[in-house]
């Protein structure tokens, strides 16, 4: 961290100090020389502080005499800068506190050191990072033993679902550890403490939390790299991460910034908004992360950011994360002109139950560039949900998304709210209602460069959605048609309603086969009942054929009764003949994505894309 690098800093100046007195006394000698065996010269050395080291020899978590170092007993003397026992030499208040792991404690393979729930002052509960009773305490590096051969975690620090793992309260550097089963947040600063925290090669798994269930971080410099947050619920906002910037209520803002480099995102769950992480005002940076198979009660099935924050998101993944508001992958709500930008970066397979299956943004100027928006579902806007922002989408593509009203690419509203889209593609989308590709509602739309194709609205046949390819609707009256533009743009192709093709279901003796002992469900499935078998060797399959297709473009969809007890990673593929087409693995424990509706029944795509039977 930059406060760490102050202590060579530090020395530069101290030499240009000395230097700049050597100079002055040459200078005083030569005006003064007659005087010289008279006057004594003397500099006045500052003192140095140098690294203090401190190596765990023990894996309880104690404070003891016992001839041991624990970690508890390192943190307290780096934190503390104070003698614990005869195994620790004070802490320093400006130099580099580091603690690192004896080698020989891992010979047997990975160990836990599990944190006793209590308070402080019983030497118990969270590790107590930089709590100087007076002073400020220095940096703090703790450096863990990181991985074996086989990607197995050498070191765990446990909370055992009882307790917190660390609190912050100076600047302080983890790598190489694992978090495990905290409760109450992993780790925190929200006493509202000014620290820079730097995490690298860590992972957290299965803590929990109020608003962050691995992490709570207030007014500081978060700064996270190469690691893991997986299965960590929050009962409030930000199942993995929660970032707050506070307003004191004086005026002052403390700012909270967060740098995420190669981080991945994956099962995490928030009972409010955010499933992966949630920005409250401060400063979001996201660079080759994923984030995957996250989930919110409310906004946000992967990121949520609302009020005066920043969000840039680049070489990102987000796929297969839900909402049960607003904005399956991102959503982002900006109150006071601060923006969100993504570019290159992939957004599919999310769903959301109201707007912005992929994205859903609300107000601001939101950018997406050269990103890619697939597959994703809501009930209007299943790519893009643009309330009342101004939106560029440049260079990037919208394809095979689904609206369950309108707006299967986008969904535009808001009288002073804008669409424009550059060199961009939207194609193979689908809206229930209207606007397969495009639903304007009110505001503008430019589109430069654009290519409209193949899009369907009225997927459901049931007359009820216009525009297969763009529609606009609502016009208020101060609106004129000069606020759709359409510039050197291609619109061919799109469809309304005509709804499925062909459609087999296992009871259909023309068109389904199997092999393998399958057994009847008696209940679920689309015409009451469904066929199952236990997990084998892949030996056993399920076969749905459907002839007499024109050579073309198909959307292959399918269904199932969701089960607590069924795979989560059921292998389909889609054949022509014996050349397969397109393969995914699908979770049957949840309901399927609403990509298309028939008779009150939701089916899923079978693949990541529509898929194209030649001749």
């Amino acid at each position: 961290m930059r406060s760490w690098n102050q202590s060579s800093g530090g020395n530069r100046a101290f030499n240009r100090r000395v230097a700049n007195s050597r100079v002055a006394n040459r200078r005083a000698a030569k005006r003064r020389r007659t005087h010289r065996r008279r006057l004594g010269l003397f500099e006045t050395l500052e003192e140095r502080r140098l690294l203090t080291l401190w190596t765990v020899t023990s894996l309880e978590d104690v404070v003891a005499q016992d001839g041991k170092l624990t970690l508890r007993e390192a943190v307290i003397a780096a934190s503390e800068n104070r003698i614990v026992n005869e195994a620790t030499p004070a802490g320093s208040d400006s130099g580099l506190d580091e603690i690192r792991f004896a080698s020989h404690l891992f010979d047997s393979g990975p160990e836990t050191i599990t944190i006793t729930p209590g308070s402080a002052s019983q030497n118990r509960g969270p590790l107590a990072i930089g709590n100087a009773p007076t002073g400020t305490a220095g940096p703090v590096s703790i450096e863990g033993p990181g991985r074996d051969e086989s990607g197995n975690w050498l070191l765990t620090l446990d909370g055992n679902h009882q307790t917190g793992i660390a609190t912050v309260r100076t600047d302080v550097a983890i790598s190489g550890i694992a978090f495990e089963e905290s409760n109450g947040s992993t780790i925190t600063n929200y006493q509202g403490a000014s620290a820079n925290l730097e995490l690298k090669d860590t992972a957290f798994r299965g803590n929990r939390g109020t608003d962050g269930g691995a992490i709570r971080f207030v007014y500081g410099e978060l700064s996270i790299s190469n690691s893991v947050f997986e299965g960590n619920e929050a009962t409030g906002n930000g199942g993995a991460i929660y970032l707050e910037e506070p307003d004191l209520g004086t005026g002052q803002i403390r700012n909270v910034t967060a740098v995420l480099r190669n981080v991945a995102f994956v099962d995490n769950v928030a009972g409010a908004a955010g499933g992966a992480i949630d920005n409250q005002g401060g400063e979001l940076n996201l660079f080759d992360a994923s984030i995957t198979d996250n989930r919110a009660t409310g906004h946000g099935g992967g990121i949520a950011s609302f009020g005066a924050s920043t969000a840039k998101i680049y070489d990102t993944l987000i796929r297969g994360n839900r909402s049960g508001f607003s904005g399956g992958g991102i959503y982002h709500q900006d109150s006071s002109g601060f923006d969100l930008t993504i570019g290159n970066s992939i957004v599919d397979s999310n769903s959301a139950a109201n707007n912005g299956g992929g994205i859903a943004l609300e107000r601001g100027d939101p950018r997406i560039t050269e990103t890619t928006i697939s597959n994703n579902v809501a009930r209007y806007g299943g790519g893009i949900s643009n309330d009342a922002g101004r939106l560029t989408v440049e260079r990037s593509t919208l394809s095979a998304n689904v609206s369950l009203e309108g707006g299967g690419g986008i969904y535009t509203r808001g009288a002073n709210g804008s669409a424009t889209m550059v060199n961009t593609t939207v194609s193979g989308n689908y809206a229930q209602g209207s606007g397969g590709g495009i639903l304007q509602e009110d505001g503008r739309l430019l589109l430069t460069n654009v290519t409209l194709v193949l899009n369907r609205s009225d997927v459901d046949n049931d007359g009820n959605g216009s525009g297969g390819g763009l529609s606009v609707d609502g016009l208020q009256a101060a609106e004129t048609v000069s606020d759709t533009q359409l510039f050197n743009t291609i619109v061919a192709g799109n469809i309304q309603g005509q709804g499925f093709r062909a459609s087999v279901d296992n009871s259909n003796l023309f068109g389904y086969t199997e092999t393998g002992s399958w057994s009847e469900l008696t209940s679920g499935g689309v015409l009451g009942n469904a066929r199952t078998i236990s997990a084998g060797d892949g030996s056993s399959t399920a076969k749905w054929t459907i002839a007499g297709l024109e050579p073309g473009k198909y959307r292959v969809l399918v269904s199932w009764p969701e089960s607590s007890s069924a795979a989560t990673n059921a292998p389909f593929s889609v054949k022509d003949a014996n050349r397969t087409l397109g393969a995914k693995s699908i979770n049957q424990q949840n309901p399927p994505l609403a990509h298309a509706i028939q008779n009150g029944t939701y089916y899923q795509s079978s693949a990541h894309s529509p898929l194209r039977r030649e001749r």
